[in-house]
């Protein structure tokens, strides 16, 4: 069974592997289409499809152009006492909608995961754009 075997491998895991079933009543419910608020004030209209946090934002860029790609990435890093954004220029090598890009950074050897959450923008630049 799998309970033996998530403990044969990992006996120091404590893992509930006891699913309850579904209730008959609950299966295959409609869901009613309803508008949602969000935090921000904005709502969504279903039919829109809305961004799910999941979802990688490739800034105007299909998903078929992003490979081999030049992207610049701006990383904080503290020079003399002081705090500056410093460009980093490399190739992507692959992505992943959901996660993000896979780039190799000039001079570097290994490859780094781009998501969401860096400062980023499509091509080689020296200096930051302005927001």
């Amino acid at each position: 069974t799998m309970t033996g075997a998530v403990h044969q491998f990992a006996p120091h895991l404590e893992i509930d592997l006891d699913i309850e079933p579904v209730p008959p009543s609950k299966r295959l419910a409609r869901v009613d289409a309803v508008r949602t608020s969000r935090v921000d004030g904005t709502t969504n209209a279903v039919g829109h499809r809305s961004k799910r946090r999941s979802d990688f934002d490739f800034k105007g860029k299909s998903r078929a152009e992003v490979s081999g790609a030049r992207i610049t990435v701006w990383y904080e890093e503290e020079h003399g006492g002081r705090k500056t954004d410093v460009p980093y220029v490399g190739v992507v090598n692959s992505c992943d909608p959901r996660e993000g890009l896979y780039v190799k950074f000039e001079g570097s050897a290994e490859e780094m995961l781009i998501t969401n959450e860096d400062d980023w923008r499509w091509g080689a630049h020296s200096r930051k754009p302005p927001r």
